[in-house]
Parts: structure tokens; sequence; C-alpha cells
């Protein structure tokens, strides 16, 4: 759609973003307080523990849904979904220029990582959103032209590159009411 014709003509990139603002001020109050978190975030947050303990272990956790053997598990869900979770583990980010904006095709992804002497695990936190001119103008997502994708602290975890112990991110997963 040509921009001008966008909103019927009034709305531009910087209302846009002010609009976005509404919803994600709707998202903190709906969604992201602890009590609400826990509630809708509770069985999220212990797959995502489940599956990280099997991929840690290479042995089976009780009421995973995932395998041991798999190397990626999606959880597919709704802004809802991705607003509890990162409210129940005070999440944050600002891609794109929109703090904790959670638009279709947005993603919070947990990645495992050994060190390379094998003893030590830690797992970033990473989200990752289309900007919003790629998603004005259809473009494909490539190598070349990625989609947004920024680190995300977990409160509780002191790496130095933003990544948390395996065994602190397993703690934070349990005290935060996923078990």
């Amino acid at each position: 759609m040509d921009a001008a014709d966008v909103g019927w003509g009034c709305v531009n990139g910087a209302n846009l973003r002010s609009l976005i603002d509404l919803h994600t001020a709707e998202s903190e109050i709906a969604q992201r307080p602890l009590p609400f978190a826990r509630a809708q975030a509770a069985p999220l947050a212990d797959q995502v523990r489940l599956a990280l303990t099997q991929a840690a272990t290479d042995e089976p956790a009780p009421g995973a849904i995932s395998r041991v053997n798999d190397r990626v598990l999606f959880l597919v869900g709704h802004d809802t979904n991705i607003a509890t979770l990162a409210g129940l583990l005070n999440l944050h980010w600002i891609a794109d220029g929109r703090r904790d904006d959670t638009p279709p095709g947005g993603a919070l992804v947990f990645e495992l990582w050994q060190s390379r002497e094998g003893h030590r695990q830690s797992v970033r936190v990473y989200y990752t959103t289309q900007t919003l001119e790629q998603m004005r103008t259809e473009a494909a997502l490539t190598a070349q032209n990625p989609p947004a994708r920024v680190p995300v602290f977990v409160p509780g975890c002191i790496g130095a590159d933003l990544s948390c112990s395996w065994p602190d991110l397993e703690r934070i997963l349990i005290s935060d009411g996923s078990k």
C-alpha cells in the first residue's frame, strides 16, 4: 500500500509508533503483572524449562512435549503468550525502536550454549521481530534482510554477554511459578 493511503492518509510512521505504544501499555496492564503472568504463563515456562533440561542433560524430562534429541522446539502462540512469559520472567526489550512490543511473528528465543570445554552450559535469550518497514513492504526475510534480533537480559543472571548459566535460569523458571 502506498504510504499516502495508510490510515486514510492520516497515519505516518511516527503516528503508528504512538498507536503501538497504546497496545504495549495495554499489555503492560493486562498480561505482564506477576499474578496474571504466573497464572497464564506457568505452563509455557515449564515447557521451556523441560525442553532446556532435556537438551542440557540428554535425558528425558517427565512431562516434556519435546524429545531428548530435538535440536529445536517451536512453541507457537499469540502476543499475549509472549507478554505473559515476559511478565513472569521480568523480561524487557527494545526492537526496531519499540519497547516490549509483540507484533505478529515476534518470538522469544531461548538458546542453550555449551562451553568449548563442555563444563558450563548457559542460555541466551533473544527477542526477534520484523521491523515495521519490513511488515509494511512485505519484505522477504533473508540473511541479507533479517528481522530485528535483540538480546534480552534475564534478571537474576550475571553473564557479561547477557547469558544466564543454565542452573541459574532453571532456578528462575522454577521459582517464578513454572513448577
